[in-house]
């Protein structure tokens, strides 16, 4: 996984951030009010490709799909496979398999396509992945397609369970 690059306020360039290479201009809306060097202040690694087949019995999934979001003092990333939080600084706070992280909805098969995102209002981080489980055929009355939700209970989750997380199921079918 590429590097994560945060700007001192945490900015990973959303809309509304300002051009790379440029600093925002004093008293403008979204500006620090102060003189800012507008470039990157912090770098670390994220999980990484082999990190993938570790966290699910050997399997590696590609392409595995990464996504991060960036909350007050967390970053939290998600793949197909894991989930993990690392603060700012880039220590390591948890790691889980998304399989065990979804685990209060009692997934039967891999999650795919996940997505997170930092609700800047609410403070708190909303993860969303599919499940698809086929009956006989690809075409079949039994088969099960489910949206899997999870929403932290602030934005600084201390874990990956029920302890730090809201979980809910929709079925899509």
């Amino acid at each position: 996984m590429p590097e994560v690059n945060l700007s001192e306020n945490g900015d990973l360039g959303l809309p509304g951030d300002p051009p790379k290479g440029k600093a925002p201009k004093k008293g403008k809306k979204g500006g620090k009010g102060k003189k800012g060097k507008g470039g990157v202040d912090k770098t670390f690694e994220g999980f990484g490709f082999d990190d993938n087949a570790t966290e699910n019995g050997g399997f590696r999934f590609i392409p595995p799909d990464p996504i991060g979001a960036a909350g007050k003092s967390r970053v939290v990333a998600v793949v197909n496979t894991i989930i993990e939080s690392r603060t700012k600084g880039g220590a390591l706070k948890w790691r889980d398999s998304l399989s065990d992280f979804f685990a209060p909805l009692a997934p039967t098969t891999f999650t795919f396509d996940p997505k997170i995102v930092y609700d800047q209002y609410e403070d708190r981080f909303v993860v969303v992945t599919l499940e698809v489980v086929f009956g006989a055929a690809s075409i079949d009355p039994g088969n099960v397609s489910r949206l899997l939700l999870a929403v932290s209970k602030d934005g600084k989750p201390e874990s990956p369970t029920a302890a730090d997380w809201h979980y809910q199921a929709i079925a899509s079918k």
